[in-house]
């Protein structure tokens, strides 16, 4: 994929290789003929052969040479504490350590972007993608079906197609981009690519774009220890996700004046809505012990629901997701990523002899028959808010692009999300007690999960809240000023630059946002051939 392009010009530049950036790359060189340069701060997608596996991503999630380690900032509604907001990192981003779920979202969250971007406007391109990835359901298996049976006896119906966009009220088998291994965006748009036009640095980090008064015109970045320059005849589109698009404009002198002048960053454009309006899914989950081994290892199976009628969402929009999840191994990767970061303090918890040690140790305790073999037994039930009011915010720390940036995602800052959660967790602990869990074992795990005051219960949610890693909006499309960039995907004020990445979905689905993350990044490959 590596061409020869003399001068290192090319006519676009594509910052940052995962889900978003592969397909606009891939389709840009392929059918459109252009010359691609791809900037990817991660490893190639074949130094880590478990991105390419369809049971892979049980063991990616320990892989540091996959993951942004991130930390928030302390979340006051949280018990002060700092929650970790990893994402992907290599080539395919998320998308290739994720649990692939694939799932296109409610015609209802479509209806709150912009005109142009609704649900009809949409689903041509989603059928396109679909067509290039390939997508399925896992089959079913006696947990899955006894799970979905209970939710039926809650008020669920159980539904076979969740891509319909009519979600709320439903439980069934989501599909999955697992046709023959993993089929990543990397894998289908750029790894089966036999275009030329490609170049692809890894392990490449982007400093700054360069200008010509407002017109971006190049770029540079430090790979292998020094600093290196390409020209962009075109544009650059920026891919680098939610947490990562806004930092690098900002080092680039796009954003809020006032925050750029901290650092001594040049303003190139004054553009207050970069880093605001960041949303993400937080989840709760409930782990049980059965009395026989979990038979199941994909997030396979979902929910919907609506679970607070006192907010404006329209009816028949589901705020909540439910969903199940069963494997040993994904808790271990889960506990060797995680224990570090709330065990350890300061530096230690992102490298050194203390991480190792206490690694180790997880290593260790997970080997041991009266751990193992509960384990193994063990499944979990999660809630999902998919939904949130709450509105959170991208910020810098430093200059330095190595420096992760700021993050406040202001988890339950606004009530309504709390009153969403906590009784998504009520109706999963009522599908718990149903006949078919209690038949197949339903011992509560988690201590707090069963509280029986509401104080107890929203102190278990504050405990126990992780992120889904969905993060949307730090770059949100729209029209006026509280979105920095337009409906074609390019950003306000300046020259040759978009942003097509979950950065500019401007509010959550209720699904996971790796679908729609995809889906806007082939629209956006049409719109720039369009231009």
């Amino acid at each position: 994929m590596n061409g020869n392009y003399g001068n290192d010009s090319y006519d676009y530049i594509v910052i940052g290789g995962g889900s978003s950036g592969c397909i606009i790359a891939g389709r840009l060189a392929e059918e459109g003929g252009y010359s691609v340069l791809v900037i990817e701060a991660g490893q190639p997608a074949e130094d880590n052969p478990e991105t390419f596996t369809d049971n892979g991503f049980q063991i990616s999630f320990a892989n540091d040479a996959l993951l942004h380690d991130r930390l928030t900032k302390k979340q006051a509604t949280c018990g002060n504490k700092e929650i970790y907001v990893g994402s992907g990192r290599g080539m395919g981003g998320s998308g290739s350590i994720n649990g692939m779920v694939y799932t296109r979202g409610d015609k209802h969250d479509y209806a709150q972007w912009p005109q142009g971007w609704q649900w009809e406007d949409n689903l041509p391109f989603f059928k396109k993608l679909e067509n290039r990835l390939g997508i399925q359901s896992k089959a079913p298996t006696v947990l899955t079906e006894k799970i979905l049976e209970a939710a039926e006896m809650t008020g669920f119906t159980r539904k076979n197609d969740l891509n319909d966009g009519e979600l709320c009220g439903y439980f069934g088998y989501n599909t999955l981009n697992n046709v023959s291994g993993r089929r990543s965006s990397y894998v289908a748009f750029l790894k089966e690519s036999n275009s030329q036009n490609i170049r692809v640095e890894t392990e490449a980090m982007l400093e700054k774009v360069h200008f010509e008064g407002k017109r971006a015109v190049g770029i540079s970045f430090r790979q292998n220890g020094g600093s290196h320059a390409a020209r962009c005849d075109k544009e650059v589109i920026f891919c680098a996700g939610t947490l990562e698009t806004p930092k690098l404009l900002m080092l680039s002198g796009l954003g809020p004046k006032d925050e750029l002048a901290k650092f001594g960053i040049p303003i190139i454009e004054n553009i207050p809505s970069i880093g605001r309006n960041l949303q993400d899914h937080t989840c709760v989950n409930i782990l049980f012990k059965g009395k026989q081994k979990a038979d199941f290892f994909h997030p396979q199976i979902y929910g919907f629901e609506r679970m607070n009628h006192e907010t404006d969402l329209p009816e028949g929009q589901a705020d909540v997701c439910f969903t199940s999840v069963a494997s040993k191994t994904t808790m271990q990767a889960a506990a060797l990523r995680l224990a570090p970061f709330e065990l350890l303090k300061g530096k230690a918890r992102f490298g050194g002899l203390a991480r190792s040690l206490l690694r180790g140790v997880i290593k260790f305790v997970f080997k041991l028959p009266l751990i193992s073999a509960p384990l193994d037994k063990a499944y979990g039930l999660v809630v999902i808010f998919g939904k949130p009011f709450s509105r959170g915010i991208v910020s810098l720390a430093s200059s330095n692009p190595e420096d992760p940036a700021l993050i406040d995602p202001a988890y339950y800052q606004d009530s309504r999300d709390l009153l969403s959660m906590t009784n998504g967790v009520l109706r999963m602990m009522e599908i718990s007690k149903q006949p078919q869990l209690t038949d197949w074992g339903n011992t509560v795990m988690s201590s707090g999960a069963d509280a029986e005051t509401l104080e107890k219960l929203h102190e278990y949610i504050f405990k126990n809240t992780m992120t889904c890693y969905h993060y949307v909006g730090t770059c949100s499309m729209g029209d006026g000023d509280a979105y920095p960039v337009d409906t074609q995907l390019r950003l306000k004020g300046i020259e040759n630059i978009r942003v097509a990445d979950a950065s500019a979905i401007p509010v959550v689905t209720v699904s996971a946002t790796n679908a729609p993350t995809m889906m806007l990044a082939y629209r956006a490959a049409d719109l720039i051939m369009k231009n």
